[in-house]
């Protein structure tokens, strides 16, 4: 309902984690996203749901992504204005509640360290993190490239198109 998606034909299969999968398009998780973002229009009883669900992840972000994950940092970090979880294969979420805003990606090639860059990128846009959040997260959201010696020697930084 959520995705606007009829999921009677929509492909099927199961996750990484055992778990059983719908498969959307991904204009459609970002409907949802937004909607999660901004749910004034939604039936009063998915309404509420949103709200629970984007307080417990707000009051709880460990529960979301686990230790050290970029969902759980982010969400320490910026508390209830940014609200996200990563997915298989460069797959990211996120909603800005304060926004209205919901955001899907997927990295083509799977890339997980490309999937937080972009979405660090995103939030920074779209006013998910403001500039002292976005200092203190500086090292997850423009990771260091080392060499076999430990020296870094690049950072990972998001194309011009998503900044």
């Amino acid at each position: 309902e959520m995705t606007g998606t009829k999921t009677e034909t929509a492909p099927r299969g199961t996750d990484g984690c055992g778990i059983p999968v719908i498969a959307f398009p991904l204009s459609s998780v970002a409907k949802a996203m937004a909607r999660m973002a901004s749910p004034q229009r939604l039936p009063a009883a998915r309404r509420e749901a949103v709200r629970r669900i984007a307080g417990a992840m707000a009051a709880h972000p460990f529960l979301v992504g686990g230790t050290g994950r970029f969902s759980t940092v982010v969400m320490e970090a910026a508390g209830n204005r940014a609200l996200l979880k990563g997915g298989a294969e460069g797959g990211y979420c996120a909603i800005l509640p304060q926004e209205g805003l919901g955001i899907a990606l997927k990295i083509d090639d799977g890339a997980g360290r490309a999937a937080e860059v972009a979405m660090g990128s995103l939030l920074c846009r779209f006013n998910g993190l403001d500039d002292s959040v976005a200092e203190k997260l500086k090292e997850r959201l423009e990771p260091p490239v080392r060499n076999w010696a430990g020296q870094e020697v690049g950072r990972i930084r998001a194309t011009a198109v998503l900044t």
